[in-house]
C-alpha cells in the first residue's frame, strides 16, 4: 500500500509540475496588455483534476501489477 501511495503521490507532483509549464507558456505567449480567455482560463483546473486522477488511475493499475508479480495473487 505504500508504494501505491508513494507513486500516487509522485504522480501528482509531476502532472502539477506538466500542467504548470503548460499554464507558464500560455503567459508567457501573452503580449502586454492582453488576458487569458476566461474560457482557458477556466479549463485549467478542469484539466489539472483530469491529469491528476488519470495519473492516479494509471499509478494504482500499474501498483496493484507490480503487487501481484511478486505475491503471485491474480
Amino acid at each position: 500500500m505504500k508504494e501505491i501511495a508513494t507513486f500516487v503521490f509522485i504522480n501528482i507532483i509531476g502532472t502539477s509540475s506538466i500542467l504548470n509549464t503548460f499554464a507558464n507558456a500560455a503567459l508567457i505567449g501573452l503580449g502586454e496588455g492582453e488576458r487569458i480567455d476566461p474560457v482557458v482560463q477556466a479549463l485549467f483546473p478542469v484539466i489539472a483534476v483530469i491529469g491528476i486522477a488519470y495519473s492516479m488511475w494509471a499509478g494504482f493499475k500499474l501498483g496493484k501489477r507490480h503487487i501481484d508479480k511478486h505475491t503471485g495473487s491474480n
